[in-house]
């Protein structure tokens, strides 16, 4: 019970100052301008559960776009508690598969991604996998 306590007052003391001032702490809550990875193995849950390779293993956030898929479908969400992201990969002429991609981000720097798309077979498959920050000060190669 006192540690429930404990960590409300500290979300109140951070939060309170932010919205009298009607601004945001730098890079706190934020994902924008950072830059994020999966480890090389996740779980693949559906059609049969087995370790997979994660294969879209970076994510960058800027400007409201989920990098590298700044031409398809993405966003991204900054909330208090966590940030969420979606994106949609869309091959162009010559073949691959829609890849669809979720995840939730927590401000420590650690967060999960599920991944949606098509095995070899043309079956739908679903994964999971770990994200990790490697960036705070992180800008696509198009605006730098």
């Amino acid at each position: 019970m006192k540690k429930t306590i404990l960590v409300i007052l500290m979300v109140v003391m951070i939060a309170t100052p932010c919205f009298a001032q009607e601004i945001e702490p730098e890079g706190i809550f934020s994902l924008h301008g950072t830059a994020w990875e999966t480890l090389p193995m996740g779980i693949q849950i559906f059609p049969f559960p087995s370790p997979q390779p994660m294969y879209n293993s970076e994510f960058g956030f800027y400007g409201g776009i989920v990098y590298p898929w700044k031409y398809n479908y993405s966003f991204y969400i900054d909330m208090l508690v966590c940030s969420i992201f979606w994106a949609i990969d869309i091959p162009t002429i010559g073949g691959g598969s829609i890849t669809r991609s979720f995840g939730i981000l927590q401000p420590t720097g650690v967060g999960l991604v599920f991944e949606n798309g098509l095995n070899n077979r043309r079956l739908p498959t679903l994964k999971i996998g770990l994200l990790i920050k490697t960036s705070d000060n992180w800008t696509p190669p198009e605006v730098e």
